[in-house]
């Protein structure tokens, strides 16, 4: 069985929704948590559903924009004071993700010795280790979890994730415009999470944004045969009115269509 808790739904600009942080969980302490969100967001809303920093130990981000990578230094800096002899927390990123990742610990910790490698406290101690994955390298998260990472159209580094435990899979396409390797990489996922920024009448800006519509996540559902369409990283416009997301995504896709709201928990079962 696994969990998908949403911590944050909403793209960069929304002011109703926390930025983009889901955590998954096959049980038995088997979670791994993408993106952050910006700020303390993703540990308040994970407190809400009784996720909390300690239980945290992998992170895997999609990109160096700062409403998806932003909460890691709250949550690495949360963790340590609750668990101050944990192991360190693992982060997997490509490496210009991680240029950035260390600029932003250089910027807000006056306390971290900072390298290439991650951050360590003043006396010497690693908190957090930070390691480049390169798209199409397998990785072995433990506990028989796998992932790999593939490039997708955003900005320089910006990756999609695809994970798999116990039989069931997930696709989470990060930020992307429409990307046929988002497609490939969900061929038959048990669950595709796909951006849905807006609606086709706003395509253009949407496209210019570095984002995909509504209709475009329902296409790659479709080409993929995604068993299951989850559309997040939702706009200002659409936040009380999803159903015409959900809409314009059923004229391509036939399967199950929902829009994650801020501290939806979707449970899927093989």
């Amino acid at each position: 069985m696994l969990t998908i808790s949403f911590l944050g739904t909403g793209a960069g600009n929304c002011i109703h929704r926390s930025h983009t942080s889901m955590v998954l969980d096959w049980g038995n302490n088997r979670r791994v948590m993408l993106d952050t969100g910006s700020g303390n967001s993703a540990l308040v809303n994970g407190a809400k559903l009784g996720i909390f920093s300690s239980d945290i130990h992998q992170i895997l981000l999609s990109h160096g924009h700062f409403d998806h990578m932003g909460g890691l230094p709250h949550i690495q800096g949360n963790r340590t004071s609750v668990i101050p002899k944990a192991n360190p927390l693992k982060v997997y990123a490509t490496g210009m993700t991680l240029a950035r990742v260390k600029k932003l610990f250089e910027a807000t910790t006056i306390t971290h010795k900072i390298d290439d490698h991650g951050a360590s406290s003043s006396s010497g101690e690693r908190l957090i280790e930070w390691e480049s994955v390169d798209p199409g390298e397998l990785l072995n998260l433990g506990e028989s979890i796998s992932a790999r990472c593939f490039e997708v159209d955003h900005i320089p580094g910006t990756v999609g994730w695809y994970l798999e435990c116990d039989g069931l899979s997930v696709v989470f396409s990060g930020d992307t415009r429409v990307c046929q390797a988002v497609s490939t990489a969900a061929k038959g996922v048990d669950v595709l999470i796909h951006e849905a920024l807006s609606t086709e009448d706003s395509s253009e800006r949407t496209k210019n944004r570095g984002h995909s519509t509504a209709a475009e996540a329902g296409q790659i559902a479709h080409e993929a045969h995604a068993k299951r369409l989850v559309m997040t990283h939702i706009d200002t416009k659409f936040h009380s009115c999803t159903e015409k997301l959900i809409e314009e995504a059923m004229g391509y896709y036939e399967g199950p269509i929902q829009v994650a709201d801020d501290l939806t928990q979707i449970v899927i079962d093989t």
